[in-house]
């Protein structure tokens, strides 16, 4: 998993100067991997900023990352996983107010737990955001998760004192070299149904029966960033309504069964918050806006 943004919103656990961490997520074993007696095969030694494959025969068995999260049961000496979001992801958020950008990469071979650790997995959505707070302790709670409880809670201190803030969501995935608009009005998602899904005997793959809305690539100007035309923005007001588009954009989602994951996500998914703040005129009389791209990327084979 890689983070980005402008030196404000520089996690702080790299490098002086440096724009873009890279950690390392290990995800706990699936129920279907224990039943089958699998064991843990990575091997973090005491410092938790490298991982070793046990086993793998070739000439490099050991990667370097800014640091490495997992729990405890799975594999010793890495940083506990509730860390990784306080370490690496709020202070991107916290640069996020200040009118900084910033970016959170899930990247990974398939079943690897990206989408777990973004909060973008089909089967675990209705389960994240349905739970009962607060979580049991030692529960991973996705990044997507943290990030919009967090900013949701920071627009509403700044609203009670005196500040407007606009929070808006965009959600949209890259399939096949093509964008779909995964919160487009003309998704029957859109009124929290869920979609009809085509099975097929071979490959299972889910791919929702209503058309996607294409969107349209412009990129005028080089020094500015690229025009999604046609990409629906929806305004949200709390959390929750932040965690319903979250909802309705992964129901959307295409996925497909793999050797290594029931239910692969096989696209790009792209959760973008748009924040636009007008401060008061005794502070300054000022418009800040930024946005947060949290990117679950489909299995790097």
């Amino acid at each position: 998993m890689s983070s980005s943004g402008r030196e404000t919103g520089t996690p702080r656990a790299s490098k002086a100067g440096e724009s873009v961490c890279v950690v390392c997520h290990i995800r706990p074993l699936l129920p279907r991997e224990l039943t089958e007696g699998c064991k843990s095969v990575l091997i973090v030694p005491p410092g938790a900023d490298q991982v070793t494959v046990d086993g793998l025969l070739v000439h490099q068995n050991s990667f370097g990352f800014d640091a490495v999260y997992g729990s405890r049961d799975v594999v010793d000496s890495a940083l506990h996983p509730d860390e990784l979001y306080a370490t690496h992801v709020e202070p991107m958020v916290e640069g996020l107010f200040a009118g900084f950008n910033a970016a959170v990469m899930a990247y990974g071979q398939t079943g690897t737990g990206k989408s777990y650790t973004m909060g973008t997995d089909f089967e675990g959505i209705s389960k994240q955001y349905q739970q009962t707070r607060p979580c049991d302790p030692g529960t991973w709670i996705p990044i997507s998760q943290r990030a919009i409880e967090d900013i949701a809670g920071r627009a509403a201190r700044l609203r009670e004192g005196g500040s407007q803030v606009d929070m808006r969501c965009s959600f949209f995935e890259i399939y096949q070299d093509r964008i779909h608009d995964l919160l487009a009005a003309t998704s029957p998602t859109r009124c929290g149904s869920t979609p009809q899904q085509l099975t097929h005997s071979r490959s299972k793959s889910r791919i929702p029966l209503y058309p996607h809305r294409e969107i349209v690539i412009r990129d005028p100007d080089p020094k500015r960033e690229v025009m999604l035309v046609g990409l629906e923005e929806v305004q949200v007001l709390d959390a929750a309504q932040l965690h319903q588009c979250v909802t309705d954009g992964v129901r959307a989602r295409v996925t497909a069964s793999t050797h290594s994951n029931a239910h692969s996500s096989r696209s790009h998914a792209l959760l973008v918050i748009h924040i636009t703040q007008q401060q008061p005129a005794a502070v300054g009389d000022t418009t800040l806006s930024s946005k947060l791209y949290l990117v679950d990327l489909a299995g790097s084979e």
